[in-house]
């Protein structure tokens, strides 16, 4: 599994990556400039993100503006379905706006922070990025 992490929060942003790191390439994004072009590179390059953590409350560019220049490059390259990067926003309040929006604009789920391991890896699992354990 490739992740990008979109988080300005140092913290957050390492807790975040600890808990990906051993599931394959992890990477992290400070902003949402960094996030749309690491984004971009990967489809370029053949080799999308699988995953994108994506924080609401950016700097310079907000995680909306990021999650909808992301669908539409999406769009815009013809990416097939089974490509689109599964997306999950997070937020630090309950702003039922933003999640609305988030969700409108085709983010898969939504986590509030701090960000819950159990609910992650059940997200992670419903995307196949993790074997069902009996």
């Amino acid at each position: 599994m490739k992740s990008l992490i979109v988080e300005d929060d140092v913290t957050s942003r390492t807790l975040m990556k600890n808990l990906l790191a051993p599931f394959g390439e992890c990477n992290t994004a400070q902003d949402g400039i960094e996030a749309i072009v690491l984004h971009r590179m990967g489809v370029c390059e053949k080799k999308p993100y699988d995953l994108i953590i994506l924080d609401l409350n950016l700097p310079e560019v907000d995680g909306l503006l990021v999650l909808r220049k992301i669908r539409w490059y999406e769009e815009l390259t013809c990416l097939p379905e089974v490509d689109k990067v599964k997306i999950i926003v997070t937020t630090s309040q309950s702003d039922k706006a933003s999640v609305q929006k988030a969700i409108q604009l085709q983010c898969n789920n939504y986590m509030l922070k701090p960000i819950d391991r159990f609910k992650l890896m059940t997200h992670l699992r419903s995307y196949g990025f993790m074997k069902e354990t009996t």
